[in-house]
């Protein structure tokens, strides 16, 4: 006959004082759920605390509102698409949210996938465009204060892939009197030709570039 102990410590059930404990097999299907939830919630803060912002975030302005108002060169950096929510949404959606857009800043593009339709020829938004640049390529323009709301002839009759399209109205900036400059970290700056000279006196254009 087994005695009570070991009953006790072969079940894992009964503690002494007569409470009860729940059992390894359950605490092995709760621990995922508990452990997904917490790491969801982490993703949250991170990205509410912009601990994933790149370097270059300290120093440029995503938004023409906050360029220095003495006219000095200045660049302001292209964005992917952003959404708001209303303030009574579930946590679900907010969730949901946060993915979204951990997911479209780090997730690896696939240009060669992403197509563009015929589009007639056109004016279009500088800025508008080099952001949907990005979100083709995953890269980054850094985009002259002067060409800020300006808008250049665009379209094509064939339907592109991203990187044929961003070449497409890259080379349209180009015959518009715009300047595209890369450097090695992959950042391409867009600056007017006439502006140049300005830009590099302020030491946003460096030797080389």
């Amino acid at each position: 006959m087994k005695s009570t102990e070991g009953q006790q410590h072969t079940t894992g059930e009964v503690q002494s004082g007569g409470t009860r404990r729940d059992s390894p097999r359950r605490w092995f299907r709760i621990a995922p759920t508990t452990v997904l939830i917490a790491a969801l919630l982490g993703l949250i803060v991170i990205w509410a605390s912009g601990i994933f912002n790149s370097p270059i975030d300290d120093f440029l302005d995503s938004s023409a509102d906050s360029l220095p108002k003495d006219g000095s060169p200045a660049f302001v950096a292209t964005q992917y698409a952003d959404w708001t929510i209303p303030p009574n949404t579930g946590l679900k959606q907010y969730f949901l949210m946060a993915y979204w857009k951990l997911h479209k800043k780090f997730a690896k593009k696939k240009p060669l996938a992403w197509s563009s339709p015929p589009s007639p020829v056109r004016p279009c938004s500088i800025h508008g465009l080099l952001n949907q640049c990005m979100g083709a390529t995953g890269t980054r323009y850094l985009i002259a204060r002067e060409a800020l709301g300006l808008a250049v002839m665009f379209g094509h009759t064939n339907t592109l892939n991203g990187v044929q399209w961003v070449a497409a109205f890259e080379q349209a900036l180009r015959d518009d009197g715009l300047l595209i400059i890369s450097n090695k970290s992959g950042l391409v700056k867009v600056i007017p030709k006439d502006k140049l000279a300005d830009y590099r006196e302020a030491g946003l254009v460096k030797a080389g570039e």
